[in-house]
């Protein structure tokens, strides 16, 4: 009875969803007279999962998959630079309440790509290196979907009937990923950037990239010193910080090595 409920639901928001999804595709190459139609769908999309979310239904993996659709496929077939504010603005939101459920289980690649992308908006730095500077409420939104993949999980938020093993074993794996000398260095980019953005005059900006800079410190502890990439900001960052210091601005941009080594913080 249980299964057959629980499959009614599913086929349910299933329905909703591809009401909003379907639309959505077609009109992912964005112009000038669609901008207002995806935007419109796109907050549709974010009411329609905090409904499903208030309700307990959980989504499964290949709902996730089937809402991250369209959504990728805008990221893709538009240059980022021609996206407005507003479209990318809601497109994260969806992204960080997604990320909620599919952080258990999505593949590593789409878990680095989402870091990728977010740590990008949030530093201004799009494309090939293009930077366009966007709003604050954007940079945030994009700050609260790096959060949603990064912040610290518990046993009990794990999927229903999943294996209890199941929080260390997705912990490690991402812990043997960040700390992979090819992503170490988007690693030490994305703390500088959240350096810049704690200290921004838009609270909410301010207060996310914070909690962000907590989390990646907890998540990314050395194990030896020879793996010490991060020590040296941990421990200047560690300490109260004085915009008028004299080694503040060398702290933020020397102590984490392109390479991930440890350099030595020096005063200028």
């Amino acid at each position: 009875m249980n299964t057959q409920l629980n499959d009614s639901l599913s086929q349910q928001w299933f329905t909703r969803f591809k009401y909003i999804c379907v639309p959505l595709l077609e009109k992912s190459q964005l112009s000038a007279g669609t901008v207002a139609t995806v935007l419109a769908l796109l907050s549709n999309l974010e009411d329609t999962l905090l409904d499903a979310n208030g309700t307990g239904f959980t989504l499964s993996q290949s709902l996730v998959s089937y809402i991250f659709f369209p959504l990728s496929t805008i990221l893709r077939r538009n240059e980022s630079s021609a996206i407005p504010d507003q479209i990318l603005e809601k497109i994260f939101g969806v992204l960080a309440i997604l990320c909620e459920t599919w952080w258990w289980y999505c593949d590593i690649q789409i878990w680095d790509q989402i870091f990728k992308l977010s740590s990008s908006i949030i530093g201004g730095v799009e494309g090939k290196g293009k930077g366009k500077v966007r709003d604050d409420e954007t940079k945030d939104a994009a700050a609260r979907c790096l959060w949603a993949i990064l912040r610290e999980r518990r046993a009990e938020e794990a999927p229903k009937e999943s294996p209890e093993e199941l929080l260390h074993t997705r912990v490690s794996q991402l812990q043997a990923h960040s700390q992979s000398l090819q992503f170490i260095p988007i690693l030490g980019q994305t703390i500088n950037t959240l350096l810049l953005t704690a200290k921004s005059p838009y609270l909410p900006l301010q207060r996310i990239s914070l909690k962000i800079l907590r989390a990646l410190h907890d998540q990314n502890r050395p194990r030896d010193v020879e793996q010490e990439g991060m020590g040296q900001w941990r421990h200047r960052c560690s300490e109260p910080w004085d915009p008028g210091a004299r080694n503040c601005e060398v702290v933020r941009r020397r102590c984490i090595h392109p390479r991930g080594y440890r350099s030595e913080c020096r005063g200028p």
